[in-house]
């Protein structure tokens, strides 16, 4: 059973008066489309002309990874590294590699070397700790992704990171209660983060539910969902799961049900064209 079109994210629609990506998001939307070849030309065209946002480093090495080059992109940085050995984001991006790779001992010491330049590089902490869990210095990974969340708490990749390294604790419930207490003490971007993360997880747990065949438990995923996003207070969230449950009581034959979700999406988001397009229907 394959997940129906509402499984992921909505799409970011083309709209005449949106500006167009700029050069580094362009590079990122060819790398989240595989276009891997593209990506790198892009990534490498960005370094050439001096860039120096963290993301065009890490996008390099993972557009390298994806056209399984790992290793040519560890020399390209190196003949780069030759020429400026004290900058901060090739040494980050070259600990980025070191990280894909699996060799946690220099990648260790080149993210190191870069935070010494620079320690405002968020992605540079967090790669960090993804290193010392690998190594299983779990306490000191903590503490440097918590780093990377004080300095961008916006960036979710830093919280499924955090996420992960409880679970590979054996300390789930950690992850929930900084999440509770972030409720109750804010920000209110670090409850988002933690927040948005969990409901991730609540939406992959719909989605294999799913695909198993499990409409009752399905649906009590995407209900967990919806209530978690209202705690947080995200309505593009919400608008997305109540969506989402109305697409599956729709699916049981609970027209009624599914109908007054489609009603509920409209009342936060009246330009939603797929709800209204669903109750001209009926």
């Amino acid at each position: 059973m394959s997940f129906p079109c509402w499984a992921g994210e909505p799409p970011r629609p083309n709209h005449p008066f949106l500006p167009d990506p700029s050069p580094e998001q362009q590079a990122e939307i060819l790398l989240s489309m595989r276009q891997y070849s593209k990506a790198l030309e892009e990534f490498q065209r960005l370094i050439g002309d001096g860039s120096q946002e963290p993301t065009v480093y890490r996008g390099l090495a993972k557009s390298y990874e994806g056209t399984g080059q790992l290793a040519e992109g560890k020399r390209y940085l190196e003949k780069l590294l030759n020429t400026d050995p004290g900058n901060a984001n090739l040494l980050f991006g070259m600990g980025f590699m070191h990280f894909l790779m699996g060799e946690f001992g220099p990648a260790e010491d080149r993210l190191n070397a870069s935070l010494d330049q620079s320690s405002g590089n968020a992605l540079a902490w967090n790669t960090l700790g993804a290193v010392l869990a690998e190594k299983k210095s779990y306490s000191e990974a903590i503490k440097k992704v918590k780093r990377a969340i004080e300095l961008d708490p916006s960036d979710l990749r830093f919280y499924q990171n955090l996420k992960q390294i409880y679970e590979e604790m054996g300390e789930t419930g950690l992850f929930i209660a900084e999440y509770k207490k972030s409720l109750e003490t804010g920000p209110h971007a670090l409850s988002l983060g933690y927040g948005r993360t969990l409901a991730n997880s609540l939406r992959q747990k719909g989605f294999r539910l799913y695909s198993e065949g499990k409409p009752d438990e399905t649906r009590k995923a995407f209900s967990d969902m919806l209530e978690l996003y209202r705690e947080i207070n995200y309505p593009p969230g919400v608008v997305q799961a109540l969506f989402s449950l109305g697409i599956l009581y729709e699916e049981s034959g609970d027209l009624q049900t599914a109908y007054k979700f489609y009603e509920e999406v409209l009342k936060i988001n009246p330009g939603h064209i797929q709800a209204r397009e669903k109750l001209r229907m009926r």
